[in-house]
């Protein structure tokens, strides 16, 4: 919780402003900072911009793309230019890349009114520490996760999953929500998937204009009075898939999944399908498809 010097209290305009006032208030601000970042993006480190992990100008070594992000006790990490060449002690085809804020201090000098104490540094602030080893790094302790590098035939390779299946990578700070709606109108007749349409387009191809977590899929379709047919939408993520079912015994129904933040990269494909089950009868008609989630990434 935020403390500050209490200003508002009468006795306060009767008494002296001490430097501890001072260091309560600025160190409150700081806090209250932190708090609003708290509200705005939960808990988790996250990444805001940047600091994407490739290969260095020299032979395994690394570059760490500048970029901005907080941890996980919302202090800020700020890379103000790319950091080219990083390399570790260790011997591995396997290292983890991180980032953690650190303080920076200088300007050191002895305190004006006791010229015996000990000299300090005046000046604090915000610096940062990178991380390559080959244990995976804890966000609890500070660290922002950037990627795990692993050395394969055609030289390293980053990623965003450690083998087993842990995210290596902090989440990106939430920009704003994301709902992409496929088509298809009249009667779903083929027992066999065929495409939607995105914007009246057919056969669909949908490239991802930006980076977005999909955390749901949902179908919407009129079931004919006396029809009993299953309906069900495949969307093609990636390398991916999502699917939802929309069962036989329900009519005008909306049935959502939850994907478990299945990312679609940008420029990556977005394909949806639609089928029903082979049976005798009207199919469904008129359904609609809806991927949402929230945007990671920046604009491409």
């Amino acid at each position: 919780m935020v403390s500050r010097t209490n200003v508002n209290d009468p006795n306060f305009l009767w008494d002296w402003i001490y430097n501890a006032d001072y260091k309560r208030d600025a160190n409150a601000d700081e806090e209250a900072n932190r708090d609003l970042m708290r509200d705005l993006y939960g808990t988790d480190a996250v990444i805001f911009s940047g600091l994407v992990v490739g290969d260095g100008s020299k032979p395994d070594t690394f570059r760490i793309a500048a970029g901005r992000a907080r941890n996980q006790d919302k202090y800020h990490v700020v890379l103000p230019t790319d950091l080219d060449n990083q390399d570790s002690t260790a011997d591995s085809d396997v290292y983890y890349v991180a980032i953690k804020h650190k303080y920076e201090t200088s300007e050191p000098g002895t305190p004006a009114k006791d010229t015996t104490a000990a000299a300090y540094d005046r000046v604090r602030a915000d610096g940062y520490e990178i991380g390559i080893d080959t244990t995976s790094y804890d966000e609890g302790v500070g660290w922002v996760l950037l990627a795990v590098a692993t050395l394969g035939s055609a030289g390293w390779e980053y990623d965003n999953l450690d083998e087993y299946g842990i995210s290596t990578r902090s989440r990106q700070a939430v920009r704003d929500a994301v709902f992409w709606t496929f088509t298809k109108g009249g009667e779903v007749t083929a027992d066999k998937p065929i495409f939607m349409t995105h914007h009246g387009v057919s056969s669909n191809v949908f490239p991802g204009p930006f980076e977005v977590v999909i955390n749901r899929i949902s179908i919407t379709a009129h079931t004919p009075s006396g029809g009993d047919v299953t309906v069900t939408a495949t969307a093609a993520v990636g390398d991916g898939t999502l699917q939802v079912t929309l069962p036989a015994t329900q009519t005008d129904t909306e049935v959502a999944y939850d994907p478990l933040g299945q990312v679609v990269a940008a420029d990556e494909k977005v394909q949806v399908t639609i089928s029903r089950a082979d049976v005798v009868g009207a199919g469904p008609e008129d359904v609609a498809v809806v991927l949402s989630g929230y945007r990671t990434g920046e604009i491409r």
